[in-house]
């Protein structure tokens, strides 16, 4: 998984340099594609998991947010609102 969560900070914090640092939102459905993880509601956790322990280094902050598609349907999408490119080290 160590792997995994490295190519996820590296996918998330080109996308939000290329969105020139400013949020960004993105579905699991495209982080389940870029990462070739299945698209199966199960590895739902994993990306979850891999979300939590970047937030935990400081190095991704994010929201969650609910939203209406135009056909009614309900979806859940995150927002990068901030990133952070190292770990800050407080020892």
């Amino acid at each position: 998984m160590k792997e995994k969560v490295i190519s996820l900070f590296v996918y998330l914090l080109t996308r939000y340099r290329a969105e020139k640092q400013k949020s960004f939102k993105f579905t699991f459905h495209q982080v389940k594609a870029f990462l070739n993880i299945g698209t199966s509601r199960s590895t739902d956790y994993i990306v979850t998991d891999m979300l939590l322990v970047l937030k935990k280094l400081e190095l991704v902050d994010y929201e969650c947010r609910t939203e209406v598609d135009e056909d009614g349907s309900v979806k859940t999408v995150y927002w990068i609102t901030n990133m952070n490119n190292k770990i800050v080290d407080e020892g």
